[in-house]
């Protein structure tokens, strides 16, 4: 919500919304995409294997 209201606000308000748009699509996919692959690392370290049920 910051950045919808608050970011840059002596900017007109169609360039604000534009660039609200831009950091919804964009923005939160990567980090989104981020956050992802942080966690698979995380979880990674915690898998265990079973090597005596070869």
């Amino acid at each position: 919500m910051y950045v919808a209201f608050y970011f840059r606000p002596e900017l007109d308000e169609q360039l604000r919304t534009d660039f609200w748009v831009n950091f919804k699509v964009f923005g939160l996919l990567g980090l989104t995409f981020a956050f992802s692959i942080v966690q698979m690392l995380m979880v990674a370290k915690h898998i265990t294997t079973d090597e005596t049920a070869k």
